[in-house]
């Protein structure tokens, strides 16, 4: 193994998701702080400036990056996906009676209830709103592609608050949970990534896969955290 060139990948690759998180952060920051009320965009602002690592548009622009030459067309639909996935987190929180994400008060925690609950519903419509940005000859098949994930992110949510109740949850069930509230998501950016990127069939049902499997990986990761790592250092309440 060539050590020096290992590095350089590396660098590369670091260098490329700094820029990614960059193009993301500007795009919304355009699309959030001239809105108002600031009873709604305030807390909207403050979900999105916190200190996410953006895996989710990472991952559909590296996507796009692997079968085309430019990431341009799909930064809008990238964007949008982070917004759903902050949706999930500012409801979640909710469900969760958490007081901290990333470090800092949650925001039913930090405002109120009512606004937190404001404040998710407008990430929804500014997700969709982004997305409908987005040019491309496949934009009706994005479009359902993120509604039935969406769906699945509700799905999902829900078996987690029924499996609280549970002692006698089986792991093709815990499973399926996971399935729906985060590999879904993964999953949609490979495959939104494939269909802006213009691939096959066939490779939007490996992409499709592995993004599948990178959620179920990192959903397993998160739980067993919960359990095992220092709540300072994790940043969130356990849940």
């Amino acid at each position: 193994m060539n050590i020096d060139k290992s590095y350089q990948k590396t660098a590369d690759l670091s260098e490329k998701l700094a820029d990614y998180k960059k193009r993301v952060h500007t795009f919304l920051s355009a699309k959030i702080n001239p809105r108002r009320p600031f009873s709604l965009y305030e807390p909207i602002h403050y979900t999105m400036s916190g200190d996410g690592k953006r895996l989710r548009p990472a991952l559909t622009l590296l996507t796009v990056e692997a079968f085309a030459s430019s990431v341009d067309n799909a930064l809008p639909a990238a964007a949008a996906l982070e917004l759903l996935h902050n949706f999930t987190l500012v409801h979640d929180d909710i469900m969760d009676r958490d007081a901290t994400r990333r470090g800092r008060a949650t925001v039913h925690n930090k405002w109120d209830l009512n606004i937190a609950l404001l404040s998710g519903d407008g990430l929804v419509a500014l997700a969709y709103e982004a997305l409908l940005e987005t040019k491309s000859e496949k934009i009706l098949s994005i479009s359902r592609l993120f509604t039935q994930g969406l769906i699945e992110v509700c799905e999902g949510q829900a078996l987690d608050i029924e499996f609280e109740k549970r002692n006698d949850v089986l792991a093709d069930e815990y499973l399926d949970m996971i399935g729906k509230k985060t590999a879904c998501l993964l999953s949609m950016c490979t495959q939104i990534g494939g269909l802006l990127a213009n691939v096959t069939t066939e490779n939007i049902a490996l992409l499709k896969q592995f993004g599948w499997s990178l959620g179920i990986a990192f959903q397993i990761q998160d739980d067993l955290l919960d359990i095992t790592a220092d709540q300072k250092l994790l940043g969130k309440d356990f849940g």
